[in-house]
C-alpha cells in the first residue's frame, strides 16, 4: 500500500511541479482540476484500484453483519442492529470532517490513511474476537463496526484528489472509473461472502488509501458559489444513499421474518444478491464508459432517471395484496417465520413475492445506483468549478453521513413497530419528494452547467469538447 501511495503522490508531484511554478510567478493558483488540459489516468486508475481494495472489507461487513449478530446472539433485536448501524455512521461523519480539514490545511493525508488502517486492522482482530467469546458477542462487533467506520472516513479524501487529477471535461469518466472499483468490490466482497458462508466463517476485511493535492480551501470562496443548488446535490445524495441503506437493511430482516428463511440461508442469498448487483453495476459502469454516455445524455437527466426508478422499487417492493400472500408466523420450537411476540404487525401483514423483490432490488440498485452516483458526483462537482474540491468533496459525505446516522434507527424502529410497508411507504415519499425537488430545480441547474458533452471556451461561447463545466467560470489555460 505504502508503494501505490508513493507512486500516486510522485507522478502527480512531478506533473504538476512545473505547472505550479509557472502559477506562482504568475500570481494565481491552479483550482481544481489540472492546469494544461491534460487528465492524470494513470494516477485515477491508482486511486481507483486503492479505492477498491478499501471497500471490500465494506461491502462483506454490510452483508454479513444482521446474520452474523444473530449467530452470535439469538435474542438481538433489529434496535441494536439500528444502533450498530447508526453508531458507525455517526463515527464515520465525524471522522470524515476531521480528515478533510486536516488534508486540506495540511495537503497531504498520508499520515490519516496510515492510521484509518490501523484503525482497521484494529477492527478486524474484534471481528474475528466476536466468534471466540463465550457471550456478548454482539458487543465485539458493534465495537468492530465502529472501527471499520473509522477506518473507512479517511477514503472520502479519494474523492476529492479525482476532481484535482481530471479535467472538468473528464471529470464525469474520472469520477465512472471510482464507481467501476466500487462495483468490482461489490462483485468481489459478495462472492467471498458467500464461499466464507458455504464453509462456515464470516468476512475479513481489508484497505488502503491515497494522497490528495489542492491548492486554495474551499471555505474561503463559499460565498461565489450556488449555495441552493449545492444544498440540493446534498440532499439528492441523501435520497439515493439513503435508498441503498434502507434495501439493505431492511432485506436480511425480510429474510429471517418475512420470507421464512434461516440465518444461513439469508447470509446465502444476500451474498448472491449483493454479487449478482455488483456484476450488473460491473456492466452498466463499463457501458457508460466506452459508450460515453455522459457526452450525449445530461448528468442532470440520468441522475432523474435513476431517482424515479428508486420510487418505483419502493411502490413496487410494497407487500400490495394483488400480488402478496399472508406472513409465515413462528410456531414454538420452531427458528424460522415471523416472531409475532417481538412483531405485533406480523398477524395482519402481507409478504412481498421474494422472487419479484430480489429481482426489483438487483434490477434498481444494479443498474440505477452506480448510475446516480456517477451522475450526480458530475453535476456537483461541475457546480462548485475550478476550485480546490476536496473541502466540498468531503463536506457532501459527511452530510450524507450524518443523515445516515438517524437512518438506520428510523428503519429499525419502524419495522419492530409497522414492519415493511411503512419502511417503504416512508423511503418510496422520499424519493417522491427528490424527483419533485430535483425537477423544479431542472432550470437552475442548467444555468449553473452547461449542457451536456459541451465546454466553455475563453469568451464563455459553447464549445463541443467536455463535460459539466460551469458557466461562469473559465477554462483552464494551457501553460
Amino acid at each position: 500500500m505504502e508503494t501505490k501511495e508513493h507512486l500516486l503522490d510522485s507522478r502527480l508531484d512531478r506533473k504538476l511541479s512545473k505547472r505550479g511554478g509557472k502559477d506562482e510567478e504568475n500570481g494565481s493558483d491552479s483550482g481544481s482540476g489540472t492546469d494544461g488540459g491534460k487528465t492524470f489516468w494513470a494516477n485515477i486508475a491508482v486511486a481507483a484500484l486503492i479505492n477498491l481494495l478499501s471497500t471490500i472489507e465494506s461491502t462483506i461487513l454490510l452483508s454479513a453483519i444482521w446474520p452474523y449478530l444473530r449467530l452470535l446472539d439469538k435474542d438481538v433485536s433489529s434496535t441494536f442492529m439500528g444502533l450498530t448501524t447508526s453508531s458507525g455512521k455517526a463515527f464515520h461523519a465525524l471522522f470524515a470532517i476531521l480528515f478533510g480539514a486536516l488534508a486540506v490545511r495540511t495537503k497531504k493525508i498520508k499520515i490519516y490513511l496510515i492510521l484509518g488502517r490501523i484503525v482497521t486492522i484494529i477492527g478486524c482482530f474484534l471481528f474475528a474476537e466476536a466468534e471466540m467469546v463465550s457471550e456478548n458477542g454482539k458487543y465485539w462487533m458493534f465495537a468492530s463496526n465502529l472501527m471499520f467506520s473509522i477506518g473507512d472516513s479517511s477514503l472520502m479524501l479519494i474523492r476529492g484528489y479525482v476532481a484535482t487529477a481530471s479535467r472538468p471535461v473528464d471529470r464525469g469518466l474520472a469520477f465512472a472509473a471510482i464507481a467501476l472499483a466500487n462495483v468490482l468490490s461489490m462483485i468481489i466482497g459478495g462472492s467471498s461472502l458467500l464461499g466464507f458462508s458455504m464453509i462456515g466463517h464470516p468476512s475479513l476485511p481489508g484497505g488502503g488509501g491515497a494522497e490528495i493535492l489542492g491548492t486554495e480551501p474551499g471555505w474561503r470562496i463559499w460565498r461565489e458559489l450556488p449555495i441552493f443548488l449545492i444544498l440540493l446535490c446534498f440532499f439528492e445524495k441523501i435520497v439515493a444513499s439513503t435508498s441503498l441503506t434502507t434495501a439493505i437493511s431492511t432485506t436480511p430482516l425480510m429474510g429471517t421474518e418475512v420470507f421464512a428463511w434461516t440465518e444461513g440461508q439469508v447470509m446465502q442469498r444476500m451474498a448472491a444478491a449483493n454479487a449478482t448487483i455488483g456484476i450488473l453495476a460491473l456492466i452498466t459502469v463499463a457501458l457508460f464508459m466506452l459508450l460515453k454516455v455522459a457526452t450525449w445524455i445530461p448528468s442532470r437527466y440520468i441522475f432523474l432517471a435513476a431517482i424515479i426508478n428508486f420510487f418505483f422499487f419502493f411502490f413496487i417492493a410494497y407487500p400490495h395484496r394483488l400480488i402478496s400472500a399472508p406472513i409465515r408466523i413462528r410456531e414454538y420450537m420452531d427458528d424460522v417465520g415471523c416472531n409475532s411476540d417481538r412483531y405485533p404487525w406480523c398477524k395482519d401483514t402481507l409478504s412481498p413475492s421474494p422472487m419479484l423483490y430480489f429481482i426489483m432490488l438487483i434490477g434498481t440498485f444494479g443498474i440505477f445506483f452506480p448510475l446516480a452516483n456517477i451522475s450526480l458526483d458530475t453535476v456537483y462537482s461541475g457546480i462548485l468549478g475550478q476550485i480546490d474540491q476536496s473541502f466540498f468533496q468531503t463536506a457532501i459525505i459527511a452530510v450524507d453521513d450524518i443523515f445516515q446516522i438517524l437512518c438506520p434507527t428510523i428503519i429499525m424502529h419502524s419495522f419492530k413497530l409497522a414492519g415493511h410497508p411503512v419502511v417503504f411507504t416512508l423511503w418510496a415519499g422520499l424519493c417522491a419528494l427528490g424527483v419533485v425537488a430535483w425537477v423544479l430545480n431542472g432550470t437552475r441547474l442548467r444555468a449553473a452547467t452547461v449542457t451536456q458533452g459541451e465546454t466553455v471556451e475563453a469568451d464563455g461561447a459553447p464549445e463541443k469538447n467536455g463535460n459539466y463545466l460551469p458557466v461562469e467560470n473559465k477554462p483552464l489555460v494551457s501553460p
